[in-house]
Order: C-alpha cells, then sequence, then structure tokens
C-alpha cells in the first residue's frame, strides 16, 4: 500500500535540506523510529531585470529614459519597489525611488526617469538598483542588479549672430553678411562647412561656401559672405551649417535672413530732401528772429519818446 502526502515547501537557502521522521509499529508490535534526510537543490525562481530605453546619452543634456522592467521568473511577484543607487558616479538620476507594483511571470512595465548627465562625463556609468518585493508564501524579498549608461561626447555647432552691412542696400550696391558660430559642445566638431543660398535678387560676389574644418569647444568664428543686390525688395539668404561629430555622424543647422533692398538713389533723393527741410526751418527761424528784432527796436523807441516828453513838459 502506498501513500502520497503533499508538502508545501519554502526554501531558505540554496541548498536546503528536509527532515522526516516515521514513527511506526512492526508486525511483532514494537515502536520504532526511523529518520530519513531527504536533500534538495532550490534556485530563485524570481528575476527582476531593469533594462533603460535609450541606454547611450549625450553629455551636457538631461534626457528622459524609460526603464523597463522585467520579471523574468516563473513567479508572480507582489508590491515591487525599485531604488536606484549611484556611486562616484557624476549622473543624476530622478526618481531614485520607483513603485512597479505587481509584476506576473514574463511581464514588463515601463516606467519613465530623468538623468541628467554633466559635459565632463565619458565612457560608461553604471547604476546599481536593488528590487524589493513579496512572493506568495513568503515574506519580503531583495534582489539587486546593475545596468549602465553608455555617454557620447557631442558637438554642437549654432548659429550665434548674424551681421548686414549695410543694413538697407540699394539696388546695385554690395552687401555683406557675416554669420557667427559656436560649438556649444563637449567636443570638437569636424569638417565645419558653411554656405549660403541667397534669392534672385543677391548675386554673390565670391564663393557661397567656406569650409573652416575643425571648429573646438566654447570658439566663436565669424563667417563673411559678400553680395550685389540686382533687384528691389524683400531678399533672402539661407545659411546651412554642416559638421561631422566625433562618432561620424553628420549634422547640420541653418538660419535664413532677410534683407530689404531699396531702389538705386533713394538715399540722395532723401538726403536732398533733407537738406531742403533744413533749409527751410534755417529761413523760417531767420524770419521770427527779424521780426523779435524789429518789435524791440519799437519798444525802445517809443520808451526813449516818452521819457523825452516827460522832459519837456517840466
Amino acid at each position: 500500500m502506498k501513500k502520497t502526502l503533499p508538502l508545501q515547501i519554502i526554501p531558505q537557502s540554496s541548498f536546503p535540506s528536509l527532515a522526516v521522521t516515521l514513527s511506526y509499529t512492526d508486525c511483532m508490535g514494537n515502536k520504532k523510529t526511523s529518520t530519513l534526510q531527504v536533500p534538495f537543490y532550490a534556485t530563485t525562481g524570481q528575476s527582476v531585470l531593469v533594462v533603460p530605453e535609450p541606454s547611450v546619452l549625450d553629455s551636457g543634456q538631461t534626457s528622459n529614459v524609460n526603464l523597463k522592467v522585467i520579471n523574468a521568473g516563473d513567479v508572480p511577484i507582489k508590491n515591487l519597489n525599485i531604488l536606484l543607487s549611484l556611486q562616484k558616479s557624476p549622473l543624476s538620476i530622478s526618481p531614485a525611488m520607483l513603485s512597479v507594483g505587481d509584476l506576473r511571470p514574463g511581464e514588463v512595465k515601463t516606467l519613465p526617469i530623468s538623468v541628467s548627465v554633466p559635459t565632463t562625463a565619458s565612457s560608461s556609468e553604471t547604476v546599481s538598483y536593488t528590487a524589493l518585493y513579496t512572493v506568495e508564501g513568503g515574506g519580503v524579498v531583495s534582489t539587486a542588479g546593475t545596468f549602465s549608461f553608455y555617454i557620447v561626447q557631442t558637438s554642437k555647432v549654432t548659429i550665434t549672430s548674424t551681421d548686414i552691412v549695410p543694413q538697407n542696400p540699394q539696388v546695385g550696391g554690395n552687401v555683406i553678411v557675416t554669420v557667427g558660430l559656436i560649438n556649444d559642445g563637449s567636443f570638437p566638431a569636424y569638417g565645419v562647412n558653411v554656405s549660403a543660398e541667397a534669392s534672385q535678387g543677391l548675386t554673390p560676389l565670391r564663393l557661397t561656401y567656406t569650409y573652416l574644418g575643425q571648429l573646438n569647444p566654447q570658439v566663436l568664428m565669424s563667417v563673411p559672405f559678400s553680395f550685389k543686390a540686382t533687384q528691389e525688395g524683400v531678399q533672402e539668404v539661407k545659411f546651412v551649417v554642416t559638421y561631422r561629430d566625433a562618432y561620424g555622424r553628420v549634422m547640420s543647422t541653418e538660419r535664413t535672413v532677410l534683407i530689404n533692398v531699396s531702389p538705386a538713389g533713394t538715399s540722395s533723393a532723401s538726403g536732398r530732401a533733407s537738406s531742403d527741410r533744413s533749409t527751410y526751418e534755417i529761413t523760417i527761424r531767420g524770419s521770427d528772429l527779424l521780426v523779435a528784432l524789429v518789435v524791440i527796436l519799437v519798444a525802445v523807441a517809443f520808451i526813449a519818446y516818452k521819457r523825452r516828453a516827460k522832459g519837456v513838459s517840466k
């Protein structure tokens, strides 16, 4: 005769052992006791993985990262909380405590975090995490792990300013547009090229591109372009800056400048009009001064006459 007794075992170590004691009476009526030691090999059954997306971050920026929390085990997890920690790392992560909740086996949940990377960071940075949760029939379980961020040095060329001389050119005149550049990144920009695309009313007087080559971080650079104005009205010049970063990625930035071209001779005509107005104002002011002088002379003569008349009467 055979009997089976189900047991629920919660292992507390990797190599647990079950002691079974049998008490019985043999066929001769004697009471006997027998003890058996049954060894087991226990696996964790729970595995919490944390994977960041994206895992590549630019230095000198704050990036939004999604953390994928995966229950890679074969038992359900309840009340899962993730604690993130940094040791001797310049990164800043917010928030550092994540509440995940319950996870079924194989289930994935995504939680957003914000990661700030200083310009001095480079290579890779390791983030440690501790997972705290409960499983059925057991207490609080704690598992630890790590994931890494890979920091790339950035090159970022920015157009800081544009300067137009003269501000209001005339048809037939020349105009110079100067573009100001700076590398706002933390690593040199390579193969920097500046090109200008002008509308039909502006004819280039020299090459419409300038190759600068390497532009180091926080270095200002000015690039002039000259044109001849051939049509009146609002003309435009589009500047395009292309460059490569340290990883060979081709990047670009652009800006469009508007130039108001006046008809030929507008300045001289306005100058003559201004001169005529000035002459007219001087003439008017001279006439007013003459009238005032005559009034003063008449008043003085009248006062002198009154005094003389009083002297005669006495």
